[in-house]
């Protein structure tokens, strides 16, 4: 396989349709794993895949007036790492934090997301 790394200059992302100014996301996908040692195992841990989830991590500048974010809304992120590879997640607002520090050059927003019901559970 060739090698293909991403510049962070072509990711964006977007709440449903709308633009928002960000300067870095995070997913962090995961999966439960359920238990299913048994005398069989031959002395190893045994699971299975249970519930998959992922939450999101915004942060970036804070642009007051153009980022409607209310704790437990109901939002679309979609997330762009170019304008072809994208991960679109449906969920709640978990958390939002605010930082103002006189000697920093903006004030930052962080925003947390958490997932509520399918998205793609995989990376290519």
């Amino acid at each position: 396989m060739p090698f293909n790394a991403l510049s962070g200059l072509a990711a964006h992302v977007e709440i449903g349709d709308i633009p928002v100014c960000f300067q870095k996301f995070t997913v962090a996908q995961k999966t439960k794993l359920g238990s299913v040692n048994n005398f069989c195992g031959g002395g190893f841990e045994q699971y299975v895949p249970g519930m998959a989830g992922c939450k999101v991590t915004l942060e970036g500048p804070y642009d007051a007036g153009n980022m409607p974010f209310a704790l437990g809304a109901n939002i679309q992120v979609k997330l762009f790492f170019t304008d072809l590879i994208t991960l679109d997640v449906f969920g709640l607002v978990e958390s939002i934090d605010n930082e103002a520090d006189v000697d920093a050059p903006a004030q930052k927003c962080k925003v947390g997301v958490q997932s509520s019901g399918p998205f793609a559970a995989a990376i290519t």
